[in-house]
């Protein structure tokens, strides 16, 4: 595996609107940015057991 062109690091959080909730905060609006602009992207973050990684 490649290691990443660019690592965020910071907060995952649920953004919370009406009907829906998505995955957001800090470290994943940067790593979408970079993304978006052609880099591979890596997370590091920290957890709680009532937070699902899925849709990461």
């Amino acid at each position: 595996m490649k290691s990443p062109e660019f690592i965020s690091i910071g907060h995952v959080t649920y953004d919370i609107y009406p009907g829906e909730r998505l995955i957001g905060g800090s470290a994943v609006y940067s790593s979408l940015t970079a993304y978006k602009l052609g880099l591979s992207t890596g997370i590091i973050t920290s957890r709680g057991l009532d937070f699902s990684c899925d849709g990461l």
